[in-house]
């Protein structure tokens, strides 16, 4: 039977448990919860905690009132949580309220977490160790959800046998005395002693001198396994700054050329301890012509760097010691616009918060060139147009800019003067030159001047030869040289000239359809991929779908990710509200609103700032709006938070702003709107609704109703 407890509220200390099997005074060490030293858990986040409704596991703090503490002595490792309410009822600590912390042991993998220790508020109340293996990376974005596995000891806190260090209990409730009333009610400190012997015995650390070196993450849950109610906006504590730069060398690269450029990353660390798990990470590198070469290196012997990709750059260190700078240096060929290009380089370590540089790549603008390009950067291509090209030389005619095809060679100009009895040529200084020829005779008629070509006409003029090409007229010495591919035609050599007679009856002189050729040979008024008989011709098969180009390439009525060839198990897409205001509607306003349930768990590998996003509707006649957000345009604008903002509604169809935003409940939530966009009126009362991201996509279909704001759903 448990023992009466005190009414919660009272500002006195609040016992839990009473003394069972008490031991003679000094016969073993107790937990001193007022005697022992609080360091604060804390770090400069705002706000400094996350918010739970439940107001006896919502963690409250600020710089003044630090949310969660750690002391030790001899004995005990102590864990305070300052709660919103006190965490007790008539039968003990609140049922389905956890109070947990997660411990990186100093011998542990310094990616991941190693133990849990919690106070189980389940009605009995235990004090649990859980050791967390298999384990998983440390990552907080979007949320962190790696859970303990296997629950190593677990003991009521007034327990009192063979073996236990206590004989008072190792977890109590007392009312905040230090000022502190979040939300306007009296806050309460949760304590709870863990034994270094059992943490010793359990494997958590080899000696109560690792503790010193061991890092925290204070939670609360409703299971004691768990951390999914309310936590620090921090890493794990105590946290230490990291300091990061950034530069690259050349510092300018000339516009639209392949350049070879060397960026150089920093990050030092200025703090008191050491920094654990080091990730770093570039983005917005310029595209490279070829693989980039990523090297790390550090001024601590003892640190050493492992590349884990090179595009993008990332780079992880287990440990880099306090003082100690880790160097990564990308280099690589790159051609650029006239924009440049901006490098951000990040740092983020388990016991540090993500810090960020930026190396800025500005464009130095040539000389302009015929190529298509804005060479000068002036915002214009190819100006001055074909005088680019000149190279001022006469006898090879006005050469021409081509744009992307470059300078093109002119037409050198024609010199004949029709007279045989000169000779033609051009100089450069003079232009056409024509030379008599000596002894040239004259003409008299036009049999004198005959060439014996008989496609031309010879003339006498003035006392010379001119000889005219008869147009369509083609010499020829036999009937080979006559063929004209007209099957219809009978083609012959006629006293030097190519003549071509009809064939009678023709074309429809039936024989086996020749696919490609563009001639009905089968005489049934099909051509081609037309005639059924060259259904099987791999030329007449349709195109494959094109993936992200918003057009229906193999003509199945349906684009992109509607298509199967590019998302052949799209997700349900939980469509709440849908505003569509198309033409000839004349409503001051958005002209799109999107809201939905993109998916109710996070997708493993979701993560927009590093994939293209898709947004598609569709009606019964084809395609409304098609677009897609390149994954560099998203910022995390919070911690649940990816967004895109464009206030000219121009980069991406006219969508002002989309967000993905992941609630309590885990579920993937998708917002989209925009006043710019180029909506047609819609066909059929149905609108089929698309949103990929990466290579997931989410589908359905849904009716709209007519209303004052135009077409809505629901």
């Amino acid at each position: 039977m448990r023992r009466p407890r005190p009414a919660p509220g009272l500002l006195c200390v609040v016992c839990l448990f009473g003394l069972l099997d008490a031991r003679p005074a000094g016969a073993q060490a107790n937990p001193d919860f007022d005697a022992v030293t609080w360091t604060p858990l804390t770090c400069d986040a705002t706000l400094l905690t996350a918010l739970d409704p439940r107001a006896e596991i919502d963690l409250v703090g600020d710089a003044l009132f630090p949310a969660a503490y750690v002391g030790r002595d001899a004995t005990y490792l102590y864990v305070r949580y300052r709660v919103d309410q006190t965490p007790l009822d008539t039968r003990g600590f609140i049922r389905n309220s956890d109070w947990t912390v997660l411990v990186q042991a100093p011998a542990g993998d310094p990616f991941q977490y190693q133990y849990q220790l919690s106070l189980d508020g389940d009605g009995d109340d235990t004090v649990q160790i859980w050791k967390n293996d298999p384990a998983d990376d440390l990552t907080f974005s979007p949320i962190f959800t790696d859970d303990s596995d296997t629950l190593v000891f677990s003991q009521a806190p007034d327990f009192v046998g063979p073996g236990t260090v206590n004989t008072s209990p190792l977890a109590r409730a007392v009312q905040a005395t230090d000022g502190s009333d979040f939300r306007g009610t009296p806050d309460y400190f949760v304590d709870v002693a863990f034994p270094i012997s059992v943490l010793i015995a359990n494997g958590v650390v080899g000696s109560a001198d690792e503790l010193a070196q061991a890092l925290f993450f204070p939670a609360t849950a409703i299971a004691p396994s768990h951390h999914n109610k309310d936590y620090l906006n921090c890493p794990f504590l105590p946290a230490i700054a990291l300091t990061v730069g950034a530069s690259v060398a050349p510092a300018t690269a000339p516009a639209h050329a392949e350049t070879p450029v060397s960026y150089t990353f920093t990050v030092e660390n200025g703090g008191s301890l050491a920094a654990r798990g080091v990730v770093v990470t570039a983005a917005g590198v310029p595209p490279f012509v070829s693989s980039p070469e990523v090297t790390a290196s550090a001024d601590d012997p003892s640190v050493t760097p492992t590349v884990v990709t090179a595009d993008p750059p990332s780079v992880r260190v287990p440990a880099l010691p306090i003082g100690a700078t880790l160097t990564v240096r990308v280099s690589g060929t790159v051609a650029l616009a006239c924009t440049g290009g901006i490098t951000v380089v990040t740092a983020s370590a388990t016991n540090a918060v993500a810090a960020s540089a930026s190396a800025v790549l500005p464009v130095a603008g040539t000389p302009e060139v015929c190529d298509g390009m804005d060479n000068n950067c002036d915002g214009q291509v190819d100006e001055g147009g074909d005088a680019l090209c000149d190279d001022g030389v006469f006898c090879n005619g006005a050469e021409t800019c081509g744009g992307a095809a470059g300078c093109q060679p002119g037409t050198p100009p024609s010199c004949d003067d029709g007279n045989p009895c000169t000779t033609d040529a051009c100089d450069a200084t003079l232009g056409c030159t024509h030379t008599p020829l000596p002894g040239c005779p004259p003409c008299t008629t036009p049999a004198d001047c005959n060439d014996g070509n008989a496609c031309t006409t010879d003339a006498c003029n003035a006392g010379s030869c001119a000889n005219t090409p008869i147009p369509g007229c083609v010499p020829c010495t036999s009937a080979v040289q006559c063929d004209d591919a007209d099957r219809c035609s009978t083609d012959t050599c006629a006293a030097g000239a190519c003549t071509h007679a009809p064939v009678t009856g023709c074309p429809c002189v039936v024989g086996p359809e020749v696919c490609g050729d563009g001639i009905d040979n089968d005489c049934d008024g099909l051509t081609d991929c037309v005639d059924p008989d060259c259904a099987a011709d791999p030329a007449c098969a349709p195109p494959p779908e094109m993936c992200g180009n918003c057009v229906d390439d193999n003509h199945d009525g349906l684009v992109d990710w509607e298509d199967p060839q590019c998302c052949a198990q799209p997700m349900a897409l939980a469509v709440d509200r849908v505003t569509l205001r198309p033409p000839p509607a004349r409503v001051h306003g958005d002209r799109l609103r999107l809201q939905a349930i993109y998916s109710e768990v996070t997708p493993a590998l979701f993560d927009p700032l590093k994939q293209d996003t898709s947004l598609q509707l569709s009606d019964a006649s084809g395609t409304l709006f098609c677009t897609t957000i390149p994954a560099g345009r998203f910022r995390h604008t919070q911690r649940l938070v990816f967004a895109f903002t464009d206030r000219t509604a121009r980069a991406v169809g006219g969508l002002e702003r989309v967000e993905f935003r992941i609630n309590r409940r885990g579920n993937l939530l998708f917002r989209a709107r925009g006043r710019g966009v180029d909506l047609r009126p819609v066909v059929g009362g149905s609108v089929r609704v698309t949103l990929r991201v990466g290579k997931a996509c989410a589908r359905t279909t849904m009716a709209l109703r007519t209303s004052r704001k135009g077409l809505v759903f629901p």
